[in-house]
C-alpha cells in the first residue's frame, strides 16, 4: 500500500497567471525520461496507460530489445486497434529543482505516428500522487514537506493541436477521389 501524505493540494488564481483565457487547450508539459528532456507530453487523467510512441523511445536511446513483452491492444487510437511494441519501467522526473519526484513508471511503447512525444495516463498521475487542472494549466504532485508544480505550456498545445489537424487535412486530402471539374450552366 503506498504512503499517502497529508499535504493539500489547491490551485489558485496564481497558478494561472501566465495562462490566456478562454481556453480549451489540453495539458502538454515537458519533463525527462530516462533523463532525457522530453517535450510535447500530453497529461491524460483519461488514460490507462502511459505511452510512449517509437520515435520518441529511440531518440532518449531505448532499443526494442529492452521491452519487455506486452498483449495490450489499445483500442483508442484506430478501429483496428493497435499492438504494443512492448513495455518498459523508464525513470521519470516531475517538477524543477528544488521540488523534482523522481519514480519509475511502466510505459507501452506503440510505433504509432503522433504529433506528442508521449502521454502520461493515470499510472503516472497516482504513482506520483498528482492533481491535475486545465483551467491552470498545471500539475501538482506532494514532494515531503511541499508541494512541487509541472505547469503546461499552452503555445506547445496550441502547436501540437495544429501539426494534428495539418496531418488530418493531408491524410483526408490523399483519400478524397478526384472529383471531375464542373461546369457552368446558365439558366
Amino acid at each position: 500500500m503506498p504512503r499517502m501524505t497529508n499535504q493539500v493540494i489547491t490551485f489558485f488564481k496564481d497558478d494561472a497567471r501566465r495562462v490566456p483565457f478562454p481556453h480549451h487547450d489540453p495539458l502538454v508539459v515537458e519533463s525527462h525520461i530516462s533523463n532525457m528532456m522530453v517535450a510535447w507530453i500530453l497529461v491524460d487523467d483519461g488514460s490507462s496507460v502511459n505511452i510512449l510512441f517509437k520515435s520518441s523511445y529511440e531518440k532518449i536511446g531505448q532499443t526494442t530489445s529492452d521491452l519487455s513483452p506486452c498483449t495490450l491492444n489499445l483500442s483508442e487510437f484506430s478501429e483496428e486497434g493497435l499492438i504494443s511494441m512492448g513495455q518498459i519501467k523508464l525513470l521519470v522526473t516531475l517538477g524543477e529543482v528544488p521540488r523534482q519526484a523522481f519514480k519509475y513508471c511502466t510505459f507501452v511503447v506503440v510505433d504509432w505516428s503522433s504529433t506528442y512525444n508521449a502521454i502520461l495516463g493515470r499510472p503516472t498521475l497516482v504513482e506520483f500522487g498528482a492533481i491535475t487542472s486545465i483551467r491552470h494549466m498545471c500539475m501538482m504532485f506532494p514532494i515531503e514537506a511541499e508541494i512541487g508544480r509541472v505547469h503546461g505550456d499552452q503555445k506547445e498545445a496550441r502547436q501540437c493541436y495544429n501539426v494534428s489537424l495539418k496531418e488530418l487535412v493531408m491524410v483526408i486530402e490523399a483519400a478524397a477521389p478526384k472529383q471531375p471539374p464542373h461546369e457552368e450552366v446558365e439558366v
